[in-house]
């Protein structure tokens, strides 16, 4: 009996080690990874003329700027001696050749930070470093963007403490928080549960565990078995043309209708009418082990078009009841998106911005679902936006507190590490994550960008054409005015 305990002991440990050293290999491999891939950039970018989309902008910008406005003017070009890399799922920035810093600096956030709507140069961080050489002087900051689309005020303290030894920051720029609303990941149990410390004690482990490298490997090896060789090859077909796209989704939608309940003829008959590329990926025999799969990355491709279209337009009523009647004709989106659900993501922005439907109405697409789709209900990620509509006052309210909890321990992480923090809000009006940042800035003495309040004087004088592209991100040259702002409060910093 001992020596079996021992053996036990000793192949437990082992085990144990074995996935220490698997979990940090992997993390050092990733690493050098990205500084090849980095490095590389840099040499290539070298070897190239001046960004023609920096050119354009510059030159669209000087003939609206007619009256000399200092916003508008000198826009940066390519300084060859200084890029940085702004990648889709991480960021890092190049290397500074030839020149030591006294600072550097880097800019944590979402989209507004990340630039995803303008070329890169045009983000602000990277107007803000060639903003020094305008200003004169001696060049002490070294500005890195590492904002990333999409992520909350969870997935930005995450990125920092996964990244703090490659960031290496001396003055960190947060500006984060609003993408809470759309963005569940890492969201804590509603407050009745926070006294359970077994919920705590999961939800703590749950959010370990999904950083682990090798709980990714084994997610990405999960999800691809569950496809066919031809399927792991599928690249999003479809078209730009919205009017191609929604065909194509209505003739979907018949066929899975057809589908689930087995008529494959009939289904095929709906898919004949389908655009050939897309035909010849989803015609069925009736063997297929994952039917759900196989229509889940073209329609996605289709629903998202459609959205997006609406949205950029700014119709979100209409975006609104796109999502939601989607939700319901194609209920696999729940268990095949797991916690990046872009349908969901889009549905909970879309609501935020129109009136005409109500978290009730959205609600009572989640009802539907669950009497007619009992097992796509079960799912995690259906639960975890049902509760967010079934008391969607309530679900705002947890969400402003997690977000404030979050953006708290950004501040406390930095401080132990004598990092100095500031914290921007965004430009559009975004009442609650403006609130949280301005609130936490406030309780830690912490110098604030009010990008708010200079970009209500600018639309009031010029219209909000000149300075945002949507509700949410700004023009060229409202990254500009941004970069203006920050550098103006990192001025006056003592350093």
């Amino acid at each position: 009996m001992k020596n079996i305990k021992i053996k036990v002991t000793l192949f437990s440990v082992s085990l144990l080690l074995s996935l220490v050293c698997a979990e940090v290999g992997l993390r050092l491999l990733g690493y050098k990874m990205l500084n090849d891939r980095e490095a590389q950039f840099f040499d290539d970018k070298e070897k190239h003329e001046l960004d023609k989309n920096v050119n354009e902008y510059r030159e669209d910008i000087r003939i609206e700027n007619k009256e000399g406005d200092d916003y508008m003017a000198d826009l940066p070009l390519i300084e060859k001696e200084h890029d940085v890399f702004r990648g889709e799922v991480f960021e890092m920035s190049t290397k500074k050749k030839g020149h030591k810093f006294q600072y550097r600096v880097v800019a944590l956030g979402d989209s507004v930070t990340n630039g995803g709507n303008v070329p890169l140069r045009m983000s602000y961080p990277y107007q803000l470093f060639n903003l020094q050489k305008k200003k004169g002087g001696v060049i002490k900051f070294d500005v890195y963007n590492e904002g990333i689309c999409e992520h909350n005020t969870y997935t930005t303290y995450n990125l920092l403490k996964d990244n703090i030894h490659s960031f290496k920051p001396d003055i960190l720029l947060v500006l984060s928080g609003e993408a809470d609303r759309f963005n569940p990941v890492g969201r804590k149990p509603p407050e009745e549960e926070k006294g359970n410390f077994l919920s705590e004690l999961a939800y703590k482990f749950n959010s370990v565990l999904h950083e682990l490298r090798l709980y990714k490997i084994y997610r990405g090896i999960k999800l691809n078995s569950r496809l066919s060789p031809s399927e792991r090859d599928v690249i999003y077909l479809g078209t730009n043309n919205l009017k191609r796209s929604i065909i194509n989704y209505d003739w979907m939608q018949k066929a899975y209708a057809q589908v689930r309940k087995k008529n494959w003829d009939e289904a095929n008959k709906y898919l004949k009418e389908l655009k050939p590329d897309l035909r010849k990926e989803l015609f069925f025999t009736g063997k297929e082990k994952d039917i759900d799969r196989k229509m889940f990355d073209i329609v996605e491709y289709n629903v998202l078009l459609i959205g997006d279209n609406y949205m950029a337009h700014g119709n979100y009523e209409d975006a609104v009841k796109h999502f939601s009647d989607v939700i319901v004709k194609f209920p696999f989106f729940f268990p095949l998106a797991n916690e990046d659900n872009g349908i969901m993501y889009y549905l909970n922005w879309a609501i935020s911005f129109q009136s005409t439907y109500s978290a009730d109405y959205v609600l009572e697409k989640f009802e539907e679902i669950k009497r007619r789709f009992p097992e796509y209900a079960k799912t995690e990620n259906f639960e975890m936006n049902y509760e967010i509509y079934r008391d969607y006052e309530k679900s705002m309210k947890h969400i402003q507190d997690t977000r404030i909890e979050n953006l708290r321990n950004i501040v406390k992480y930095a401080n132990k590490r004598n990092i100095k923090v500031v914290f921007l809000n965004y430009p559009a009006d975004f009442i609650n994550a403006n609130k949280a940042l301005e609130q936490v800035a406030k309780e830690y003495s912490l110098p604030f960008v009010d990008n708010n309040t200079v970009f209500k004087k600018l639309v009031e004088r010029d219209g909000r054409l000149k300075w945002f592209e949507d509700d949410e991100h700004p023009t060229p040259a409202g990254y500009k005015v941004m970069a203006d702002n920050v550098f103006k409060v990192l001025s006056t910093m003592d350093l």
